[in-house]
């Protein structure tokens, strides 16, 4: 792979300079708005040749090398100007100064404060990556594949699609790590990430460690916002994509908007997929359970399907509200369970599920000068069926014998219901130029109830159980006069209740016990970053974080997960330090930043599966996370790009002592979790005539083998490990029209590497998919 980059960049820098002998005009220019002010992001290219052109750096300049002698016409694009044509001759004579023009209809409908907002938080002290998604949108792309690329993450998946997906960020995953849409908990949908398509995003923000307060989180690891499409934006945008494995892949959204300040959104996308991949090395058993021999087999019951709509309308701009929204969300999906998450001896052929959620949302923004409130409600229904009701028990070999049930001994239908709202309020005032104060409310519920309409034994939430979490958050801000300094300060109460209620043998026979909690923590931290340079960027975070029991965690599922009603909250004293080097010249972007965090994390969640295909959550006493992550990007004549970023991170076990007796495993690194990877992307621009272009986008991922048990435990040689995995991409893109038109072609695991993940459960191999898409953007 290196050897390639290597060819690619000395075959480009022999064509560069062979040109840059024969034609070596140049042409150099300023652009600026109709205030005098320099314009970054503005696109210059030659009508002629469509390949000769640049984009205006952060000072508005621009730079066109090598043009053959003759008469041109500049095409000069930016959004929110209308676009000008200039005529130029040869010799070029000085610096050229274009003077763009607002387009008033497209001022109406850009969203200014998404780029304000992308600024504030990558100039901040926070530990982020932003992910711009509208480079990655005519992919083949789904936003866990998105996110993965980033350092410091990664992403374990029990399967294809609809599989069950673990982030981890800087060593702390799962439930430690907090999922956002628009700033709103995306508990209150039935939808993963890998169900979410890049279309209907605009950009992913991702928080390593400390948390903003606007989010309104407990999150211990980190968080990932997903932001959609603004209100101002008028757009219609249409895909479908199909595949390997029967998989087909569909989105639409489309927003209107009028003078008036109205808007109204739909957003929905289907997926489906059989998941008959193939899998190694399966144990095939007889009707004794027995292990008879091992053999190459298809997944045969694990087809997923999963949908999400979304209508949005609201106003924006007006004397009550700047904007005031109202969504309403329905999601659902089946999925046919091949196996538990936790192991693949358990084989199924009937087991599936079925959730649903619809929710209604109401958003409120207003600014009154320097003071500013924000106000998010969410109200949700869940439901969730499990149907257990075949009376076989199959091998992968699909052999059956006759049971009662394949999980029981007796058929089940459950139903389990959730009732959730959320509701958050923050309040920001603006006390100086420099200075800032931020407050932020939030409020969330869960009530759970089940019952089961066949399995008359079966009592799980047969009486209500309730969760609850209140957190309050407070943060004074800094920014110095220069702009060098950027510092902030904040505090988090913590208010946790629950009431669990849940089934135990006493006494000789099965009695309801109640358990109630109530926790109170104060949480809080600091952020800052400093400008060495105009190119150096240090910053500095450290947050005393809880984390409060998930419903999943402290109650169960229902299905697989047993209830823990005496989890309590964990702690972490999470420390980022981190350097970024940036350097833009008008033919090359670098871009390189490397951070070192430690986290020393008390009462640690775990899930255990301590009994066959069930277990339950634990607290893990001490854990120490310490680790370094690095990634760079460069990018060079708007043609080339490489990508390339690695995490290492030791996680191990602290605890003295382990139910009473003394941890042999303390000092250990905590099992079936990688500890190494990294991840490269090299991406070719070309462009073609009628501003038509074609991408090619290469990406590696690397993770080295780490134990499946503790390492500390049995003969080195018979220790089970999860292999070292080495995946490859390919994705190729041609877009034409202007853009409104696009095919790609992706190709995952094009060398059909062997890959596993969660508790050495093998993931899908080679696999090819087709997409189209239409895109009309009238700003």
């Amino acid at each position: 792979m290196l050897r390639i980059l290597f060819i690619l960049i000395c075959t480009s820098t022999i064509s560069f300079h062979s040109l840059s002998q024969e034609n070596n005009a140049v042409l150099t220019g300023l652009v600026v708005n109709s205030n005098g002010e320099p314009l970054p992001g503005v696109t210059i290219q030659l009508k002629e040749i469509s390949s000769k052109g640049a984009i205006t750096n952060e000072e508005g300049k621009f730079e066109v090398r090598n043009i053959p002698k003759g008469d041109y016409t500049l095409i000069i694009r930016g959004v929110g100007f209308i676009n000008q044509h200039i005529s130029i001759s040869y010799p070029f004579s000085g610096n050229l100064t274009i003077t763009l023009k607002d387009d008033a209809k497209v001022l109406q409908n850009v969203d200014v404060n998404a780029d304000k907002q992308a600024k504030e938080i990558t100039e901040s002290g926070l530990n982020t990556s932003i992910i711009d998604v509208s480079q990655f949108q005519d992919m083949n792309l789904d936003i866990s594949q998105l996110v993965e690329a980033s350092a410091g993450v990664n992403i374990r998946r029990s399967g294809g699609l609809g599989a069950t997906n673990q982030v981890s960020i800087n060593g702390l995953s799962g439930k430690q790590v907090r999922f956002f849409i628009d700033g709103i908990s995306m508990d209150f949908l039935e939808t993963t990430l890998n169900d979410l398509p890049a279309n209907i995003i605009r950009s992913v923000e991702i928080y390593k460690g400390v948390v903003p307060i606007e989010l309104a989180s407990d999150a211990l690891g980190g968080a990932i916002n997903i932001r959609t499409v603004p209100p101002k934006e008028e757009l219609l945008d249409v895909s479908y994509s199909y595949g390997s494995f029967n998989t087909h892949r569909s989105s639409i959204v489309l927003q209107k908007n009028n003078n008036k300040g109205l808007f109204l959104r739909l957003l929905t996308f289907l997926n489906h997929s059989d998941n008959n991949y193939w899998m190694d090395g399966m144990p095939i058993a007889d009707s004794l359970g027995n292990i008879s021999t091992y053999s190459r087999v298809r997944r045969f019951h694990d087809q997923y399907t999963s949908g999400t709509a979304n209508l949005k309308f609201g106003i924006t701009d007006k004397k009550i509200a700047d904007i005031l929204s109202v969504d309403f969300f329905y999601s659902g999906k089946k999925n046919n369970m091949q196996h538990p998450e936790v192991s693949i001896n358990r084989v199924y052929g009937g087991l599936h599920s079925q959730q649903n959620s619809l929710s209604a949302m109401m958003h409120y923004l207003k600014k009154w000068g320097d003071f500013s409130i924000e106000a998010k409600t969410v109200a949700s229904q869940k439901n969730s069926v499990i149907y257990d009701t075949l009376s076989r028990r199959y091998n992968w070999a699909q052999e059956y014998k006759y049971v009662t049930s394949e999980r029981y001994d007796q058929k089940s239908i459950f139903h389990m219901d959730d009732q959730i709202f959320t509701a958050s309020l923050n309040a920001k005032y603006q006390v100086t130029d420099q200075k800032n104060l931020s407050f932020n409310a939030f409020h969330h519920q869960v009530n759970r109830q089940g019952s089961d309409e066949i399995n008359e034994n079966n009592h799980a939430f047969e009486f209500p159980n309730k969760l609850s979490k209140d957190i309050i958050s407070i943060s004074g801000n800094h920014t110095s006069l220069n702009e060098r300094l950027r510092a902030s300060l904040f505090a988090k109460q913590y208010f946790f209740k629950s009431i669990i209620n849940t089934e135990e043998y006493l006494e000789g026979e099965f009695q309801n016990v109640e358990t109630k909690a109530d926790l109170v923590k104060t949480g809080y931290g600091a952020t800052a970053s400093y400008m060495l340079h105009p190119s150096w960027v240090m910053k500095l975070s450290f947050e005393k974080a809880y984390r409060l029991p998930e419903s999943i965690e402290i109650l169960g599922d229902g299905v697989f997960v047993l209830p823990s009603p005496d989890l309590i909250a964990e702690s972490s004293h999470n420390l980022n330090y981190g350097i970024i080097f940036k350097k833009d010249t008008q033919a090359n972007k670098l871009k390189s930043e490397a951070n070192l965090f430690f986290r020393p994390a008390k009462d640690f969640i775990r899930y255990v599966n301590d009994r066959g295909v069930y277990g339950s959550y634990h607290n893990i006493a001490d854990v120490n996370i310490i680790g370094i992550e690095s990634s760079t990007l460069w990018k060079w004549q708007n043609k080339y790009a490489v990508d390339f970023n690695w995490t290492y991170q030791s996680i191990t076990d602290q605890s003295k002592y382990s139910q009473g007796t003394i941890n042999e495993n303390r000092g250990n690194r905590v099992p079936n979790t990688p500890y190494f990877f990294w991840n490269i992307r090299l991406g070719y621009n070309l462009n073609l005539a009628q501003s038509n272009r074609m991408t090619f986008n290469w990406t590696s991922s690397y993770v080295h083998e780490f134990f499946l048990y503790w390492e500390g435990m049995g003969e080195q040689s018979e220790k089970n490990k999860i292999p070292t995995q080495f995946t490859n991409d390919l994705d190729i893109s041609y877009i034409f029209k202007e853009g409104k038109y696009s095919v790609s072609l992706a190709s995952r695991n094009i060398f059909d590497a062997k890959a596993y993940d969660n508790f050495s459960i093998q993931k899908p191999g080679r696999a090819f998919y087709l997409k189209f898409r239409f895109y009309l953007n009238n700003n």
